[in-house]
């Protein structure tokens, strides 16, 4: 498991990361997991949006004009579709940890913020979210 730990004297941007650097995003990204912890919504996949903000260093990328110098969200995006589309969580915390877990473990990414909106969780609001921030030991 990864354990959250912010580097010291970085700056916060206004989407809450300690960065000093280049970031992927992706936004949006559209999954489909069993979650929830009424039985109602154990019967069948709920929708779920996400918005990733990778904390990466590109400029090797940007020198060389080479995939295997930065992220390939390509693979990123369907290594988590799959992982979430065969998981089954209670809560959307659990879920947004366990990607978290994937990004910073499988992916050349030394921080990332996680924005994981739930539609129709309640009556009275479009979405439930929530907004996790984790950064790889030792960066």
């Amino acid at each position: 498991m990864i354990h959250p730990v912010k580097p010291a004297n970085n700056r916060i941007t206004n989407h809450g990361l300690i960065m000093g650097g280049d970031q992927i995003i992706i936004s949006d990204f559209h999954v489909r997991p069993i979650i929830g912890v009424h039985e109602w919504e154990k019967s069948s996949p709920r929708d779920i949006y996400m918005t990733l903000y990778l904390g990466v260093n590109i400029s090797a990328a940007a020198e060389t004009d080479h995939l295997d110098h930065t992220v390939d969200y390509d693979e990123l995006t369907k290594t988590l579709k799959v992982f979430c589309e065969r998981s089954n969580f209670n809560l959307i915390e659990t879920l947004a940890q366990s990607c978290a877990d994937i990004i910073l473990t499988q992916f050349n990414v030394h921080e990332v913020l996680i924005r994981l909106e739930k539609p129709a969780a309640l009556d009275c609001s479009k979405s439930v979210g929530i907004q996790i921030h984790r950064v790889k030991p030792n960066v």
